[in-house]
């Protein structure tokens, strides 16, 4: 029988292996690229098939039915092609990788192509590629895998320090369309790039106060970058963001009063739906006493019969964050049988027919 120590001694070595893979290959960007792009490679394969390992030590294997543990200690075993391992995560842990698959799936098909007849030439391409897939992968293994890779979060931060020699690299092509960034910077369509760092990433308009961004020295895609007030975009992280190119920090609560209705559905989109009613409600400091008694004003969408209560004050009003309706109501009314609290919905003869909580 597979013991937890076994499983776990497989875990760590391919976590190991493929952060020293990564690691290895920055400094290996200017005088050996071809390594480089072969290590950074196999480095995001090893820690995509960690992922899929923590699940179950089958599931690295092509037939994971027919999976032999000790053909995979060998390293005998047939394991999952590195283009296949986004889908099969996605299927298999629930975590959509739709934005990362397209970076990953490039950085592997330029292994091949290194390893098996063309060797790399483009070193600010290259940069560029690994910068954006280090970015996503960064993000996947200190947010939604926080968990799956807790103990490896000191040695993470210390390859993204290694890693920043990315940015020296990139920063010839960023002299060279500088000139061409003058235009949307006037017009106030352009932030810092969460990638690379620079400031690079343009909007399509200037309009509201959210807006899919392009960098155009890494090529990095954002899909809600958000407008501070001090006139840049930056895509946010959690409830602060990476540090603003006017030099400041930014909390999402310095922008959160000019925040219109439709803004909403994509800050949902990018910090989720709890994150979104802290921002607009947050909760008090309170004393375990008193929070025991403290209730949110926060009360159920009549609009879509949200199961949990996602309409939140808003400057006066109720604002639900899943569907972005604006209630005129000034007071959430209760169902006078279960006491949920509802806005958009008539609870006056609630104590005979109930709502819909009261069903589910």
């Amino acid at each position: 029988m597979i013991t937890a120590e076994q499983k776990q001694e497989v875990f760590d070595a391919l976590v190991t292996n493929g952060l020293d893979f990564i690691e290895r290959s920055a400094g290996e960007l200017e005088d050996e690229q071809k390594f480089a792009i072969a290590h950074f490679a196999t480095g995001l394969e090893l820690i995509l098939k960690a992922r899929l390992f923590y699940e179950h030590w089958t599931l690295v294997e092509v037939r994971p039915h027919k999976a032999d543990w000790n053909k995979i200690l060998e390293g005998t075993g047939h394991t999952i092609q590195a283009s296949e391992l986004c889908s099969t995560i996605t299927s298999v842990t629930g975590t959509s990788l739709s934005r990362q698959k397209d970076t990953f799936n490039a950085v592997f098909s330029h292994r091949n192509r290194v390893l098996h007849a063309f060797p790399g030439a483009d070193l600010q391409g290259t940069v560029a590629e690994q910068c954006r897939a280090w970015t996503y992968l960064n993000g996947l293994m200190s947010k939604q895998w926080s968990k799956v890779f807790e103990s490896y979060h000191e040695r993470i931060d210390g390859v993204e320090e290694s890693l920043r020699v990315y940015r020296a690299h990139l920063q010839v092509r960023y002299e060279q369309l500088e000139p061409s960034l003058r235009e949307p910077r006037a017009q106030g369509r352009l932030g810092c790039c969460s990638a690379c760092e620079f400031e690079s990433a343009v909007t399509p308009d200037a309009t509201g106060h959210c807006q899919p961004t392009y960098c155009e020295v890494c090529g990095h895609r954002e899909d809600h970058a958000f407008l501070f007030p001090c006139g840049y975009w930056t895509a946010v992280d959690g409830v602060g963001h990476l540090p603003c190119v006017c030099g400041e920090t930014h909390q999402l609560s310095d922008f959160v009063d000019a925040l219109e209705p439709t803004d909403v559905p994509p800050l949902v989109g990018s910090l989720g739906v709890e994150a979104v009613l802290d921002l607009f409600e947050p909760t008090p400091f309170l004393s375990p006493k008193e929070m025991s008694s403290y209730e949110a004003p926060r009360a159920h969408c009549g609009d879509c019969n949200s199961y949990h209560p996602t309409a939140v004050p808003f400057r006066g009003l109720y604002l639900c964050v899943e569907c972005a309706v604006v209630f005129d109501d000034e007071h959430a009314s209760y169902c006078e049988r279960c006491n949920e609290s509802w806005v958009g919905r008539d609870t006056e003869h609630s104590i005979i027919m109930g709502c819909d909580l009261c069903n589910w």
